[in-house]
């Protein structure tokens, strides 16, 4: 303390003016620091609820669509034909396949199609077609 009172004015001077610009500066940055903290967070929380959101309206749409291509195949006439038929014709299951398979390449999030009939006749599945076209084997 005796030492501060020995100094000299200008020593005195400079001390209290670099305090009195510091203190404010720090107190400003501090101040600035949260607040850009509490906007950048509650950005991020609102993109994310957004992403949500589309997330859950592509969902919708996907799982819309899956039930109106189900209701779609219940009531195709051809489809109707080949489940109450008693005799397993070849030509009539590859023209099912071609069609379960032309209906799911044409959507992308759809990967196979089976309809698995009552009694004995064999599943028409767009997944067995793609497995034996890939693999080579041929159907007999």
């Amino acid at each position: 303390m005796k030492r501060w009172l020995a100094s000299s004015l200008k020593h005195k001077l400079s001390f209290m003016l670099v305090c009195s610009l510091l203190i404010p500066l720090l107190l400003l940055g501090v101040v600035s620091y949260q607040l850009a903290s509490s906007v950048t967070e509650e950005n991020a929380k609102q993109s994310g609820m957004n992403t949500l959101r589309q997330i859950r309206t592509n969902l919708e749409f996907i799982v819309l669509d899956a039930e109106n291509m189900s209701v779609f195949l219940i009531g195709h006439s051809d489809t109707q034909k080949y489940l109450t038929r008693n005799d397993n014709d070849a030509n009539e299951y590859l023209k099912m396949i071609g069609f379960l398979t032309n209906l799911a390449f044409s959507k992308k999030y759809i990967s196979d199609i089976t309809i698995q009939p009552n009694g004995t006749r064999p599943a028409l599945s767009t997944f067995f077609n793609y497995t034996v076209t890939r693999s080579g084997p041929q159907i007999r």
